[in-house]
Parts: C-alpha cells; structure tokens; sequence
C-alpha cells in the first residue's frame, strides 16, 4: 500500500471531516494514482483547488503521485478581483440563487431540465461559472470553472456567491429579468398600458419591459425589499 501526505488548505477543510482540517493527513493508494484523483478521492472537487504542489514544487494535474509524496493543495477561492466574465450556469436545485444573482444584474442560466452532462457540457461551451450542490457534479474531469454553494438558505447563498467571486463592484440591479434573464428595456406607459393594473398605470411612469418573456416590471411595494437586497449584496 502506496500513501501520500495530503494537505488541505484554507476552505478546502470545507470538504473533509474536522480532524482533517488543520493538518496533513495520510491517503492511501495501490495503483500509481494522478494528482486529481488523489484530491478527489478525499472529497474536495479539483474545480475548488487552486495551487498545488507535491514536496513543495507546483504541479500539473496530469502529475502522477508517488509514494510518500507530500501533496499541498490551496483553496481557488474567493477570489481577489472578479473573473472577466461574470456569467453563470446553475443546477436545479438553485432557482432562487438564479433570480438573485439576475437582480444583481448577472447573466444567469438555469435550466431544472438539464442533466449533469448537459451542465457541464454548457458551462464548458458558454464560459459559464457552474454554480451547484452536487459534489459529484463538480469532480466532473471537464469542468474547468466551477463552485460549490455549501449554504442551502438562498439568502445566505447570494452572500456567498458575491463575496467567493468579488463581484460587489459588478452589480446593476433591475437590468435583467429575473425569471427568464433577458436584459430588460426602459419603456413607458404606451407599453404597459393594458398589460399592468390601471393604479399601477396611473402611479408610475417608468417601467421595464423584458423582450424574452414580454413582462412588464416597475418599481411595486416590494420594490424596497429587494433595494434592500441589493444594499446587502453590496455589503452596506
């Protein structure tokens, strides 16, 4: 039996159980194994992973691991600065993260049909985050950018999501849809004359109209809860 001396750092200890978390530890192997499937196979997803070394020189993950290596691996995340393209694909189980992130401004895919393949076929293709709760998903071979969301409130999600991507400068609220993400038009009461309640129509003349799913949008009584929101992604 073959072992290498693993090290996890910063949120990679999110993974592993807590006697893991603060210092190395041992894993074992038979076959020669890659550096991937070592990290792997102790829980943390290779998206999630950073830097990595073995006996203190940087690595590929195409690197074949030996006996008695010494294995660091630090944490991809959070970010220092936002990624170039803050745009993000998530799984069925986020559909309230999606509509968070869209009234943040953020081009947000989400489709509840899609399958795993499907997922990280699309987030590969697109250059979209794929954002999920599934850490099997996540250990996908082809995924190059990726995250795990270890909140399950989705308020507490979009927090997360913000800060582990810095995207607090990033935010343009009301400029998406939030259910089907189409950038959302200034438009006026011609438009929404007829398609909004008639005390509405008489109380405002700004509204935003989505050219995807033909809503109307404007600023209704819950319009402050979701300024609200906002302030707090922002972090005020």
């Amino acid at each position: 039996m073959r072992r290498a001396r693993l090290r996890l750092h910063g949120a990679l200890g999110d993974f592993v159980a807590p006697e893991r978390r603060s210092a190395a530890f041992d894993v074992a192997f038979e076959l020669p194994v890659g550096l991937r499937d070592l990290v792997q196979s102790v829980g943390v997803p290779h998206v999630e992973v950073g830097a990595i070394t073995i006996d203190a020189s940087p690595v590929p993950w195409s690197h074949t691991v030996d006996d008695g290596a010494a294995v660091e691996a630090h944490p991809r995340y959070p970010l220092a600065a936002p990624p170039d393209h803050a745009r993000f694909l998530l799984d069925v189980h986020l559909g309230r993260l999606a509509a968070y992130l869209r009234l943040a401004g953020f081009d947000t895919a989400h489709d509840p049909g899609a399958d795993d393949p499907a997922l990280v076929t699309r987030s590969r293709r697109a250059n979209r985050i794929l954002l999920t709760r599934d850490r099997g998903l996540l250990m996908h071979a082809a995924l190059r950018n990726a995250s795990y969301v270890r909140a399950t409130d989705p308020l507490l999600q979009i927090d997360e999501v913000v800060a582990r991507f810095a995207l607090q400068t990033l935010i343009e609220p009301f400029t998406r849809c939030m259910v089907c993400n189409t950038p959302l038009e200034n438009t006026g009461r011609d438009t929404a004359a007829g398609r909004v309640p008639e005390d509405v129509l008489a109380a405002h003349t700004d509204f935003r109209h989505c050219p995807g799913c033909d809503r109307i949008y404007w600023q209704g009584s819950h319009h402050e809860r979701l300024l609200r929101l906002v302030e707090r992604m922002r972090g005020g």
